[in-house]
């Protein structure tokens, strides 16, 4: 194909995705086949989302992000867990 392109343009342009793999089809490209696998190819794969209401109690989560966290807030279990992470962190700065 680049013999074709010192001499004059190119008879046709192939646009792909990134990411994406050129595979030969057949014809005079036998010899293509052992090099080139389709099972081969790596496939990136997608990072995972985190859900809508991540960090939150599913009760509350469902009610969306915003309005989740003012209503969790408000519950006694969310109060005992900021007191104890507040514990937690002044003992380490003692220690210092």
């Amino acid at each position: 194909y680049q013999a074709y392109l010192i001499d004059r343009t190119p008879a046709f342009t192939v646009y792909i995705k990134a990411g994406e793999t050129l595979v030969p089809t057949g014809g005079n490209v036998l010899d293509m086949s052992e090099n080139m696998d389709i099972e081969a190819a790596v496939e990136m794969s997608k990072p995972k989302k985190r859900r809508k209401g991540a960090g939150l109690p599913k009760k509350f989560a469902k009610m969306g992000f915003k309005k989740g966290w003012a209503a969790y807030k408000k519950t006694p279990a969310y109060k005992r867990k900021k007191t104890q992470v507040s514990k937690k962190s002044s003992k380490k700065r003692r220690r210092k």
